[in-house]
């Protein structure tokens, strides 16, 4: 099974970056261009908060800075992996294309999710790298290697958290198509990754209920890099991730049985 849909993604992937290379030269440049103000806008926001401050709730500026650059690193890779499919998806029910992937003899959530490859997005996440490595060197901050690993598989529980909540919302198009703005919800509250948990410990509980997932999201991977990450901070993640992942999961065969094609 494994085996099968690691082929069929191969062959999405490689057809997502013949689609990307055939853009012209001056398109590669916009992309560029794009990617780069978001990544700089990111850091250069935070760089104006903390200008007049070492640091705010435990976290130093340097290591506000380097929260940002992580916030880059992983929504690229989420907008590799995700988004770009998930953008698609109202025009797949809207057009009738949604029952030819009903169809077809592998699971319909994982093509809508991995149908499309962003790959310009790797370009943020470059960017985002770069711009930590260099925050480190100017603040001083020293990472060990064992937490690189760490916050690598700490990303991926990111990565999956991220990913469910968006396909959860996305699952409302089955019964109102036109409600597919409903998306721009995430993306929105997605931008409070940039910003430590104990940023909004002030705020009410409701707003924090909210906010809390999409500030776990790059909160925990960034203290287990800094070395500073809990068993706690962890288990929060996994539990959440896991739990996330199997109520969409369970929420999207729930909503196919109410599917209309287009053309009933």
């Amino acid at each position: 099974m494994f085996q099968k849909y690691t082929r069929i993604y191969k062959a999405l992937l490689r057809i997502s970056i013949s689609r990307f290379f055939a853009y012209r030269s001056d398109a590669f440049s916009n992309i560029i261009i794009g990617s780069a103000v978001w990544v700089f806008f990111n850091v250069f926001s935070i760089a104006l908060v903390t200008e007049k401050t070492g640091g705010v709730f435990g976290w130093s500026r340097g290591e506000l800075l380097l929260l940002a650059c992580l916030y880059n690193v992983i929504i690229g890779v989420f907008g590799f992996l995700f988004v770009r499919s998930m953008t698609e998806f109202s025009d797949l029910v809207n057009t009738g294309k949604f029952d030819l992937i009903l169809l077809k003899p592998f699971d319909s959530q994982f093509y809508t999710s991995t149908q499309i490859a962003g790959i310009a997005s790797l370009i943020r996440t470059l960017l985002g790298i770069g711009l930590a490595i260099y925050i480190c060197t100017i603040f001083h901050i020293t990472i060990a290697p064992i937490n690189i690993i760490y916050f690598s598989l700490a990303s991926i529980l990111s990565l999956m958290l991220l990913y469910s909540l968006l396909f959860f919302l996305n699952t409302f198009t089955i019964w109102t198509p036109k409600i597919d703005n409903i998306t721009e919800l995430f993306y929105t509250l997605r931008a409070l990754g940039r910003f430590p948990r104990e940023t909004f410990r002030q705020i009410s509980e409701v707003v924090f209920v909210f906010a809390s997932p999409f500030v776990i999201v790059l909160s925990t991977p960034a203290k287990i890099l800094l070395g500073r990450g809990t068993a706690y901070d962890v288990l929060e993640l996994f539990v959440l991730s896991v739990a996330t992942f199997l109520i969409s999961r369970h929420f999207w065969k729930f909503a196919l049985r109410y599917y209309t094609s287009a053309s009933s």
